[in-house]
């Protein structure tokens, strides 16, 4: 369970930091770090500590709450994007530092990249390791990694951080219809949040050279 611990840091990060600051969105920001930064770190741990031979056992212990993870963790990825460029319009309200600034709207950037593609990562695995009460049983292996008939979660998480750069599948091959249209809204969402994530960028140099 990953989303719980990080959820608990997000609001204990907003808690502590409200004593400290009055701006919003730095604190929104603040606090999503501290969410997204457990997030990925436990991430990771499954990552190392879930071998292929465990990942269907994880998926059905973590049935009911993988959309709550799906959802909440992409809402919030979006809100993050939304608080940055909140931020990015008030340089001169800011109550820290310029370089403390750029530093937490570098990490606030990067971190949603990362948990987008997480959760994605998360979302195709617990759909090709669909158990018999799940919904999407008869999606299960509805991908096709050569050469591999028990792909782990870094299998996995390679599949959904190529489409997350290049919009595309690689040499994974895609055989169920619900991976499809997961992979294409994967692919439409990763195209939207880089162009956004370019316009802040250049919205950003431009507002702190100004």
């Amino acid at each position: 369970m990953k989303i719980l611990p990080s959820l608990i840091t997000g609001i204990i990060t907003a808690f502590l930091s409200s004593y400290l600051l009055h701006t919003f969105s730095i604190i929104t920001l603040i606090s999503w770090i501290g969410f997204s930064g457990v997030f990925v770190g436990l991430s990771l741990h499954t990552f190392f500590a879930v071998p292929a031979t465990n990942i269907s056992k994880k998926c059905a212990e973590e049935d009911l709450n993988t959309w709550l993870l799906f959802v909440l963790v992409v809402i919030t990825c979006l809100a993050a994007l939304i608080g940055v460029s909140s931020l990015i319009h008030n340089t001169a309200h800011w109550e820290i530092p310029g370089w403390t600034g750029i530093l937490l709207l570098i990490a606030t950037v990067v971190l949603a990249w990362f948990v987008v593609h997480l959760a994605f990562t998360f979302r195709y695995a617990h759909v090709y390791y669909a158990g018999e009460n799940s919904r999407f049983k008869q999606h299960a292996e509805g991908l096709e990694f050569p050469g591999d008939t028990k792909p782990d979660y870094f299998d996995f998480a390679y599949f959904s951080f190529t489409i997350g750069m290049t919009f595309q599948v690689s040499d994974v091959v895609i055989k169920s219809k619900a991976l499809r249209r997961l992979s294409l809204v994967h692919a439409l969402l990763s195209f939207v949040f880089n162009t956004v994530i370019i316009a802040l960028t250049i919205n950003g140099i431009m507002s702190l050279k100004g």
